[in-house]
């Protein structure tokens, strides 16, 4: 069975991103909050401090995407929380596995999968790994979140 490059790219990141990171990986990664709460790029919120519930107040309202050129504001149109709708829960990493799925407007630029910085105006400037799903030309992306 051949496998194109796209397909394996692909299921090795969700294959390393269902596994999770080593705790010792993550914090190196995220580094630690400043004597102000901040984090070392300034941020408000490291990524080791995402959870369902710091998202959950937020759902519809608009997330500013940095883009390739200018910047694309997406809204948050559902979280999901992946353990519970897993047959297997035990087999999904971490404390907490949600998905986040963020919607754009019919005339904002496509999105290509990658890392991209995020603001918005409660939560702070962070980034997300963020993939296109669904058709090619309907503008819903999703980022997966894993807590250890």
């Amino acid at each position: 069975m051949a496998t194109s490059r796209r397909n394996f790219l692909k299921t090795g990141t969700m294959g390393l991103l269902c596994a999770g990171l080593p705790v010792g990986l993550a914090k190196a990664v995220v580094g630690r909050p400043k004597p102000d709460g901040r984090f070392g790029d300034g941020n408000a919120m490291g990524a080791g401090h995402f959870t369902r519930d710091a998202f959950e107040p937020y759902v519809g309202t608009r997330f500013r995407v940095k883009a390739d050129s200018g910047s694309v504001d997406l809204r948050l149109t559902k979280i999901t929380d992946l353990k519970a709708i897993s047959k297997t829960p035990s087999r999904i990493a971490g404390r907490e596995s949600f998905s986040l799925l963020f919607a754009g407007s019919s005339n904002s630029q496509l999105l290509t999968q990658e890392t991209r910085p995020i603001e918005h105006r409660e939560l702070g400037r962070f980034s997300l790994f963020l993939v296109p799903v669904g058709k090619p030309t309907s503008r819903h992306y999703e980022a997966i979140i894993v807590r250890l």
